[in-house]
């Protein structure tokens, strides 16, 4: 089999897969409903909550990388560039503004991992 359709023919199967399994667009955490697309937190009460804007980039680099842990040079690159030579507790204070939006108080959605950095649990994951 030529290598074209070899390459053809796995870009259909991959096509295929993605088709059947789309990225999940709302997620839950301690009963709080995220809406991806919208950039919006939905509080237990119905409360709409929108994070900063690199707060969320942040919260959806944690759900699509999940289950792996990011490490915490590797959220400054991906949300400022490599350019920027930010301190890391930069990170550590929007896990904190993060976790307060989530009531995520127990670290269950947003865990730590020490000396590595953060990984997204979410609900029952």
């Amino acid at each position: 089999m030529p290598r074209l359709a070899v390459l053809r023919e796995l870009l259909l199967r991959v096509k295929h897969v993605l088709d059947r399994h789309p990225v999940q667009r709302e997620i839950s955490c301690n009963g709080r409903l995220i809406e991806l697309s919208n950039r919006v937190i939905v509080q237990p009460g119905g409360e709409r909550e929108y994070p900063a804007a690199r707060d969320f980039e942040l919260l959806e680099l944690l759900v699509t990388s999940s289950p792996r842990v990011v490490s915490r040079n590797e959220i400054l690159d991906a949300l400022w560039g490599e350019d920027k030579f930010l301190n890391q507790r930069t990170v550590d204070n929007m896990i904190v503004r993060l976790r307060q939006l989530l009531g995520d108080t127990k670290s269950t959605c947003i865990r730590s991992v020490r000396g590595v950095g953060y990984q997204w649990c979410g609900d029952g994951e």
